[in-house]
């Protein structure tokens, strides 16, 4: 199982996978975003008006030919709302992939989890579903972690199991009779 996720900061937007380590270096990244009239003040906890920030996971392969790729949107109110790309490259195989959000204080301690958003894909000649769709979700995190986060993490993984593997062993006994029978042919 391929487990993937990135530490990114909440504050700014980065493609780049790093954590903000310290409030001096959080306040110069603040101060460098000439453009955004949305901070207000900054001291240990953050007071914004509306958008804090928009981070993008990158690409990451979650399973042999799947890959995954989330974008989202922090605001002040603690909400997190994003999509997650999910696509393969596969004739057949695809994955049960999932997307999760876990907030960080500056030390690095986790404050939060969400629960997974699934986000799978079939085979692109799979007829059971897409081999490329978009999936929006909504995080809800609680102001007692919001105010103290300081980077977040968005987890892609693949939660395993195959609708092909598993059809195959549920008709086995089919499957069998029918093979059965082309040798006899």
């Amino acid at each position: 199982m391929f487990l993937r996720f990135r530490f990114l900061p909440i504050l700014v937007s980065l493609s780049v996978c790093t954590v903000i380590g310290s409030n001096s270096l959080l306040a110069k990244s603040l101060n460098d975003n000439k453009e955004s009239s949305l901070y207000t003040s900054y001291s240990q906890t953050i007071i914004a008006q509306a958008v804090v920030a928009t981070v993008n996971s990158g690409t990451d392969q979650v399973a042999d030919g799947v890959y995954m790729q989330t974008s989202v949107t922090v605001f002040s109110d603690g909400t997190i709302s994003g999509g997650t790309h999910s696509w393969t490259n596969n004739k057949l195989q695809g994955a049960h992939g999932t997307v999760g959000i876990i907030l960080f204080d500056r030390n690095g301690t986790w404050l939060h989890v969400s629960a997974p958003t699934q986000c799978g894909v079939a085979g692109r000649w799979d007829q059971s579903g897409p081999s490329d769709r978009t999936c929006p979700f909504s995080v809800e995190v609680p102001m007692r972690y919001f105010r103290r986060a300081a980077s977040i993490a968005i987890v892609h993984q693949n939660a395993g199991g195959s609708q092909i593997l598993e059809w195959m062993k549920s008709n086995s006994s089919q499957l069998l009779g029918i093979a059965s029978a082309l040798v006899l042919l």
